[in-house]
């Protein structure tokens, strides 16, 4: 009776056996049609772990071949709906994803922004600037930013004789038009529910909502600064000439200060504006004042602002900074902030930065000297700051700086959120990531 109970095991053995020998046979050796359906990650760096979801792919790996731009990626692992492998290192930012199997048809049924395909940036390095190319056909000419998270930002570039605010939600690999605007310089604020906030378009205003349903539903004319919450209906807004309204509702608008600094019609105090916002009771917005001696008009920069919910709105001038322009703001919190300041003779010739831990009410100048542009902090100490083709860093909050990094283009604007640091010139996208 054993000897038969060892015989039928060995045949149940064996017929499993075989069984799972047709079952790989079939699996490599029979032509089918296979289908690409999705990915674990649209886009990633180099050196990333990605899953490519579909139908009759194989569970031998050595039977797949997976290339991007002819470049092959190291398989992981395998089974008959996923492979999965890592990113390589290859030129292109969207290269061509080829997957091939003997004995398969493959179809390929992704539908995302890259055709189908697999966006790669380079690998991560916590040492180096990574740069790469921008594809989306218009130059990186940023004037404002709104950086998001570390991949996702929105910017205002030049566009014809207005601007454009577009938007990335993939590290700049893709980027979004969103809307028009009146200047490149005009204001914006998008909230964090994607696609959806405010943009002016120079006479009027405009609410955006899901990337789609632009509607003019306001004529408040030529706004340089705008916070909107995330429900679309607390707001402020700052025009050209210095004038603050507020709403309550999103529609209904009231007019609760007036600048006290001189103003004209071809050369308003926010002319050239600059602004840092944290909520609607912390806003600074940066201007020039001008003023007339003798038939001589001297400038300096003065800053409209609102650092708590009980004063209202304030001005602070730096009265004795003739011929110089606001050009950037950074507020770490609701008291401690930079102000930079550029004097100019047909260029930038040198700047000025100020630090204030009252919230704006005063400001000690720290630092004289390199004409920089703009400039952005991660922390009281560590900040970067741009002039011409380079990026400086400072590790003591501003008072001195060291070269980082030279571009083999000028640069038009710098932002830190989240551990990445971004830069931008023309053609070319640049990052640092933070330990």
């Amino acid at each position: 009776m054993k000897l038969i109970y060892s015989i039928l095991l060995s045949l149940l053995l064996f017929s499993c056996s075989n069984e799972e020998e047709n079952k790989i046979l079939s699996d490599t050796d029979t032509f089918k049609n296979s289908k690409i359906l999705s990915y674990s990650k649209n886009f990633g760096h180099s050196g990333d772990e990605i899953i490519i979801y579909g139908e009759n792919f194989t569970t031998d790996m050595s039977k797949i071949t997976l290339t991007f731009d002819n470049v092959p990626a190291t398989i992981i692992s395998s089974t008959l709906t996923e492979i999965k492998f890592i990113l390589p290192v290859v030129a292109s930012v969207v290269p061509n994803l080829n997957l091939s199997i003997p004995n398969r048809s493959f179809l390929n049924e992704v539908v995302n922004d890259y055709n189908g395909n697999i966006g790669i940036l380079p690998t991560i390095s916590y040492n180096n600037w990574m740069v790469y190319t921008n594809l989306n056909g218009f130059s990186l000419d940023v004037k404002k930013i709104q950086q998001m998270t570390a991949d996702k930002m929105y910017v205002t570039i030049p566009s014809g004789t207005g601007g454009r605010l577009i938007y990335t939600n993939d590290s700049g690999i893709s980027w979004k038009n969103i809307d028009d605007n009146w200047s490149s310089l005009s204001a914006f604020h998008m909230t964090s529910n994607e696609g959806t906030g405010f943009n002016s378009n120079g006479v009027s205003l405009r609410k955006i909502t899901n990337f789609t349903g632009l509607q003019v539903f306001n004529q408040i004319p030529f706004i340089t600064t705008i916070y909107v919450d995330d429900n679309l209906n607390n707001a402020t807004f700052i025009t050209d000439k210095g004038k603050v309204y507020t709403t309550t509702d999103g529609v209904n608008f009231n007019q609760v200060y007036v600048t006290s600094i001189n103003t004209t019609d071809n050369f308003p105090p926010f002319y050239y504006p600059v602004n840092q916002k944290l909520d609607n009771n912390h806003i600074w917005a940066g201007g020039i004042n001008r003023v007339t001696t003798n038939g001589n008009v001297n400038t300096f920069p003065f800053i409209l602002f609102k650092n708590n919910t009980t004063d209202g709105w304030k001005e602070y001038s730096f009265s004795n900074e003739f011929g110089f322009k606001s050009n950037d703001l950074a507020f770490l919190n609701e008291t401690s902030g930079y102000f930079l300041s550029n004097k100019y003779f047909n260029t930038p010739i040198s700047s000025k930065i100020y630090k204030t831990t009252t919230g704006g009410d005063s400001w000690s100048l720290i630092y004289d000297g390199l004409p920089f542009l703009h400039f952005t902090f991660k922390d009281a100490n560590t900040g970067w700051a741009i002039t011409t083709n380079k990026i400086y860093k400072t590790t003591d909050g501003g008072v001195t700086w060291q070269l980082n990094y030279t571009h083999n283009q000028d640069i038009s604007n710098i932002s830190y959120k989240d551990g990445v640091v971004w830069a931008f010139s023309l053609n070319n996208i640049l990052k640092f990531h933070i330990q």
